[in-house]
């Protein structure tokens, strides 16, 4: 299956470096689990990072657009155009359960019938999904420790002020105390 990574990333295949990195940029963090409480966009995030890996790579990019321009712009090839989850998902605002499930533009997998002919860039694409869940793995890892953190300087915080407050009270009480 040849994902569609310009789509993906919401750019066209003429896009330059910067372009897609700052599309990149915008998605991510459109995305990012702390803009999006409550709902799991694991799935979104490792294939937004998948697509950057390939597309942000100069040789990666050469390659997979060679194959890109074979599946998408021959001619009378019968294929319908592959959504991305992205786009999936703001489109048709479906449950996570049934992301990427629209029978009229996704081809099922028994029918599919395009190879991808070049072994390097197979290689690649595989290597970028699987750094792409590293990735993001390491990014939730990162969020989750850096909210504990929050949590505790916070509970720190609450817990010093309690005590000023404490501590006031009882030299304001020791003042009233004295004068009366």
């Amino acid at each position: 299956m040849l994902k569609d990574y310009y789509k993906i990333l919401e750019v066209s295949s003429n896009s330059t470096k910067e372009e897609i990195k700052l599309a990149y940029r915008k998605l991510s963090f459109k995305w990012h689990p702390d803009k999006n409480p409550g709902q799991d966009t694991t799935a979104i995030m490792q294939e937004l990072n998948e697509a950057f890996l390939i597309l942000n790579d100069l040789e990666a990019r050469k390659r997979y657009d060679i194959q890109y321009y074979r599946y998408y712009h021959s001619e009378n090839n019968g294929k319908t155009e592959i959504k991305s989850k992205v786009a999936h998902n703001e489109s048709q605002h479906r449950s996570n359960n049934d992301f990427g499930k629209n029978e009229d533009s996704v081809k099922s997998e028994s029918n599919y019938d395009f190879h991808i002919d070049d072994e390097i860039l197979l290689k690649w694409m595989e290597n970028a999904k699987n750094q792409s869940v590293i990735n993001i793995k390491e990014m939730l890892g990162e969020f989750s420790e850096s909210i504990k953190i929050g949590a505790l300087t916070f509970l720190k915080t609450l817990g010093m002020a309690v005590i000023v407050v404490i501590v006031s009270l009882i030299f304001l009480k020791s003042l009233i105390n004295i004068f009366i």
